[in-house]
């Protein structure tokens, strides 16, 4: 079992193996799939059986993340977990989106060198507020933020708690009843650091809303309209971890920053349409979306290019299953290697190519096999219940750097030649692009005024 970045070894063993790949580590059950017909099949249409999920005691006992609502199993907490999700994320969070967003490209526009920042606090801000009513700070400052740093902090530390083979513990179990101070029990002294750290990530901003909420001083957030509703403890610490456990990463929007630094080309294309749409009279609004095709193929093949679950979160089998001569065991862990999956040539026959015409030229023969909108956001019951807030939030950033910046490659300041970027992903569950340099220069001045008024226009 690999240590990191395991999706690469995985989609080796499916070019030598076959779609379906089955081992065994001590006695736990686990099978690759790297076809979305066979996800497809199993994930969604027998999802009754499919929908629970693994507990890996590093991430989950030891680290405290068995309470997120990515972990919980298929039962009424989740159900209830899910649907306070779902009264948050959706469509009504549009204008809060709109709002933040158009912050983004005013920092861009102070300090375009640090974009990676600039974006991490953007798309916290729309989380923050809309979870506990906590407005980051403008400016610079809020790239500083507390609450900003604890989330960031505790997605990374549980991205890398979580892949497949990284702790020994995982596949031994017993190991985690050995003490902190026994030689070789390192793992056991990060889990406790990292416990702490995600239980600072679930208290602090909870505690700020109650904190709000006594001084008369809450704006309408997740917390603030359903803490008065609950009526046991239970009910408390539910919607605290739903709460705690909703925070997105940055990673497709740095992804489309490389994209455009390496293919101007098809950043060309794309300010001509949103040019053609929107001019420079007002700022994108997400109702702009069904009239931007390219755009859209542009957040597809993000999606696709760099997937950011590679490996997708694993389902647990809750009843055993006969499927392709496969005997499935109860308790089986099931991977869907969506990177496999996104790189199948059937379908993407130049899959490092970064070319959003491959879903708008007919040349696909099954959209609802390849569209990433299908696979990178999780199967079945357990598919991401913020996806449309991710997916609203990721085309208003495309479109709105689109429309007031151009990307292109950063200069060697001594030599004077443009600086490549290498396209390179982080290890862990959840991954983004390693730090890489591009130069953000605004369009024109009028792009220029349009960012410092930050007109909004609705349609």
């Amino acid at each position: 079992m690999p240590k990191e970045k395991e999706w690469l070894k995985f989609t080796e063993w499916t070019h030598k193996y076959g779609n379906i790949v089955y081992l065994k580590m001590v006695r736990q059950h686990f099978f690759i799939l790297s076809d979305y017909e066979d996800v497809f099949e199993l994930l969604h249409k027998r999802s009754r059986h499919y929908s629970d999920r693994p507990v890996f005691p590093m991430s989950g006992e030891l680290m405290g993340w068995d309470v997120a609502i990515l972990f919980r199993n298929y039962d009424d907490s989740l159900r209830t977990m899910r649907r306070l999700t779902h009264q948050t994320f959706n469509p009504e969070i549009w204008p809060l989106e709109e709002k933040e967003l158009t912050k983004l490209p005013k920092l861009l526009l102070e300090t375009p060198a640090n974009f990676e920042a600039h974006i991490r606090r953007t798309i916290a801000s729309v989380v923050l507020k809309a979870t506990y009513g906590y407005s980051i700070p403008n400016g610079e400052e809020g790239n500083d933020d507390l609450m900003v740093k604890l989330s960031e902090r505790g997605l990374h530390e549980f991205s890398i708690a979580q892949a497949p083979g990284a702790f020994l513990v995982d596949f031994i179990p017993l190991l985690k009843y050995v003490p902190p101070w026994f030689p070789g029990a390192g793992f056991r002294r990060k889990a406790m650091e990292w416990k702490l750290h995600q239980q600072e990530m679930m208290d602090t901003p909870f505690e700020f809303t109650k904190s709000q909420m006594n001084s008369g001083d809450a704006p309408p957030s997740l917390v603030s309209i359903h803490y008065p509703k609950a009526k046991s403890l239970e009910e408390i610490a539910l919607l605290k971890y739903t709460a705690g456990s909703l925070y997105g990463g940055i990673a497709a929007i740095l992804t489309f920053f490389a994209a455009m630094t390496l293919y101007p080309e098809v950043q060309l294309k794309a300010q001509k349409e949103v040019d053609s749409l929107i001019g420079l009279e007002r700022l994108p609004c997400v109702a702009d979306r069904p009239s931007l095709p390219y755009v859209e193929a542009i957040l597809k093949e993000v999606l696709r290019w760099v997937p950011i679950v590679p490996l997708s979160v694993p389902h647990r089998v809750s009843q055993h299953d006969v499927y392709k001569g496969y005997d499935i065991p109860k308790g089986s862990i099931i991977f869907s290697n969506i990177w496999a999956m996104t790189r199948d040539k059937k379908y993407f026959p130049d899959p490092d190519v970064f070319r959003p015409e491959r879903f708008l030229s007919g040349e696909l023969p099954d959209l609802r096999v390849v569209d990433p909108l299908q696979t990178v956001f999780g199967f079945g019951r357990r598919s991401c219940p913020g996806q449309r807030v991710a997916e609203s939030s990721l085309f208003l950033a495309i479109t709105i750097i689109l429309l007031t910046f151009n990307i292109t490659k950063a200069k060697d300041p001594t030599t004077g030649e443009d600086i490549t970027p290498v396209i390179e992903m982080t290890p862990g569950v959840v991954v983004k692009l390693e730090p890489f340099q591009c130069q953000i220069t605004p369009r024109s001045q009028r792009a220029i005024e349009l960012i410092e008024r930050g007109d909004w226009v609705e349609q």
